[in-house]
């Protein structure tokens, strides 16, 4: 289940929950309310089958398309003629240089009305886990979550996926099983307030600011990775190496082999250079991160 506003890069969510090449995006009818329903024009009832009205940005240009300024492009000299509002009076001719503007058409994806098992489902068209449908796919998620808050990815016979994450093996353990990232905070904040009573200092604050960037997964470290936990964000194609022991420092490594990174020990992963940024414990830690999450 997806609750974010937008995405910018699928391949991080279908990589984690799609297990065909086939799947929908969705949500269940009765999670949606009825004043939102109407104002994407939409009617409750199997078999309805419609392109939802604009609300935003994405789902306008859903419906109507939008024109584009081509900017690498050379400017165009425009005339216009102008007139005085109040009298009418000819003022003169304006000489503009404006950006050239191409039209683009309306992808016009629409959602569908669907009964499975006695629940009503809203889904999309028919999509493909290709590389080439990207673009389309992570455009049809946006028109999901923009019109109903949340999206939810759905095998080709309407059964909901679920991702399960696996058990990372080595210098790092999931914290605690099942999918919840609540629960897995939660069992992070046990862990800090038993060092804090045990005095020593923590970094709880860059804890809290870490989840509130929306990581795909948390996993604690164990052996030379006690008291560091991976905040792992997919879709920014990065981890964050986080130590709950103030005065330490937060580490940069990329998303990319991640499984494989997670074998080294502390020293391999930095005397081999795979840490792409040390953000120390600093007054500056907090605009850091937020540079290396917003670019």
């Amino acid at each position: 289940m997806l609750n974010k506003k937008r995405i910018f890069n699928i391949e991080g969510y279908l990589s984690r929950y799609c297990t065909d090449i086939d799947f929908f995006v969705g949500v269940k009818a009765a999670n949606v309310p009825e004043q939102i329903m109407s104002r994407l024009g939409l009617r409750a009832k199997p078999g309805v089958r419609k392109v939802p009205y604009g609300i935003g940005p994405i789902s306008k240009f859903n419906a109507n398309g939008k024109v584009m300024k081509l900017k690498n492009q050379p400017k165009i000299e425009v005339r216009q003629r102008r007139h005085s509002r109040k009298t009418g009076e000819y003022l003169g001719t304006w000489h503009l240089w404006m950006w050239q503007r191409k039209q683009v058409e309306a992808p016009k994806v629409p959602v569908e009305f669907v009964e499975k098992n006695g629940e009503l489902l809203i889904i999309s068209p028919l999509l493909q886990y290709l590389p080439e449908n990207e673009g389309m796919n992570c455009h049809t998620v946006n028109i999901f979550l923009e019109c109903f808050g949340h999206a939810a990815f759905y095998t080709k016979d309407l059964q909901m996926m679920v991702w399960e994450p696996k058990t990372t093996q080595g210098n790092w353990v999931m914290l605690p099983e099942g999918t919840s990232i609540e629960e897995k905070q939660k069992k992070i904040e046990q862990v800090i307030k038993e060092r804090e009573s045990r005095g020593i200092p923590t970094y709880k604050s860059g804890i809290e600011m870490l989840k509130a960037y929306g990581p795909g997964d948390i996993v604690a470290g164990t052996k030379g990775f006690n008291g560091y936990c991976a905040y792992v964000y997919p879709e920014r194609e990065i981890i964050l190496l986080e130590c709950l022991d103030y005065g330490n420092a937060t580490y940069v490594l990329p998303y990319e082999g991640w499984e494989k990174t997670s074998q080294l020990t502390k020293g391999e992963i930095l005397e081999g250079k795979l840490c792409t940024n040390r953000i120390p414990h600093d007054v500056n830690w907090a605009s850091r991160i937020h540079k290396v999450m917003c670019g």
